[in-house]
């Protein structure tokens, strides 16, 4: 996968927290670079968003990328507040830990 161009291109979905507790919300804007030689991700997302929370007590997130196909339930989750439902239940997506320990999505 070229992630620059997927990043551009695409919708991908910003996922926080826990399985047990997650927070995810579409985003269309973040960065991609290096840091002391190692590779980072920056994405902006404000304070009054529920998925903030989540950042801030997990210390970690994943930026993941999905098939054109799961475009409804993308909108659905940059359209709809986490406080309000279980968005990740509305859209039939799964949560789960990458092999480090970040949140991600099957």
């Amino acid at each position: 996968m070229d992630i620059l161009a997927a990043f551009m291109r695409d919708t991908p979905l910003l996922a926080a927290g826990t399985p047990e507790d997650p927070g995810v919300m579409t985003i269309g804007w973040g960065g991609l670079g290096s840091l002391w030689k190692q590779p980072v991700c920056t994405v902006y997302v404000r304070p009054q968003r529920n998925t903030f929370g989540h950042m801030e007590r997990s210390g970690y997130f994943s930026v993941n990328f999905f098939d054109r196909r799961y475009a409804p339930q993308l909108l659905y989750c940059g359209t709809h507040s986490g406080r309000d439902g279980d968005k990740l239940k509305a859209c039939g997506l799964t949560p789960a830990r990458t092999p480090e320990g970040a949140p991600c999505l099957e």
